[in-house]
């Protein structure tokens, strides 16, 4: 028969409850961010959790490094955001799992960081990081010019296209009567005529 010490039993009644509580705690953690986002726009990051039966001690977002809005649930306000060059928070549409920026800028292409931290006594942090793009839209319609107007068998001809400042910079695809045109050095296009 096995006789228990008053020292044996306080170490054995520490380790059950340790195991209890490390049964519920932070998981799956995943972060979302538009991959593209328009200039101008407004743009909602979003980090989704798990908590099991684990109390939520803070979320934290980060842009390349510095932190600009953090979620504590038992301070109040329990929303706060930091000055981050570039960075307008929209609080009225922002809470612990998501956050909402105001008029994004191209300076905003960049890592955004998530940190979420259970409360205690474990204080276990999970973090995430996804990337973003702002881009910036040409804000005219492409212009094409062709040196001739009137073409006839076996023609060749020169054609340009002009498209606003963009960024990243545009995409241009020629189609000539529904075909795409591929970037050779020359195509040879056949014309039926339908009469």
């Amino acid at each position: 028969t096995a006789t228990l010490t008053k020292d044996s039993e306080i170490n054995f009644f520490n380790y059950t409850t340790l195991s209890e509580i490390e049964g519920f705690c932070l998981r799956e953690l995943k972060i979302f961010v538009p991959e593209a986002v328009i200039m101008g726009n407004a743009a909602t990051l979003s980090c989704q959790y798990d908590l099991e039966q684990a109390a939520l001690y803070s979320v934290r977002w980060y842009f390349e490094g510095e932190e600009f809005y953090r979620y504590v649930p038992k301070e109040s306000p329990p929303a706060r955001v930091f000055p981050v060059s570039g960075i307008s928070v929209d609080l009225s549409s922002s809470d612990s799992t998501s956050v909402t920026l105001r008029s994004v800028t191209r300076d905003l292409s960049g890592q955004f960081l998530c940190e979420v931290s259970e409360d205690a006594p474990l204080f276990h942090t999970e973090i995430r990081i996804s990337h973003m793009q702002v881009v910036e839209l040409p804000t005219e319609e492409p212009f094409m010019l062709i040196d001739k107007k009137v073409l006839g068998s076996n023609d060749s001809f020169k054609a340009s296209c002009t498209v606003g400042k963009s960024y990243p910079s545009a995409n241009i695809t020629w189609y000539i009567n529904d075909r795409k045109v591929y970037k050779t050095p020359f195509q040879r296009i056949v014309y039926r005529s339908l009469n």
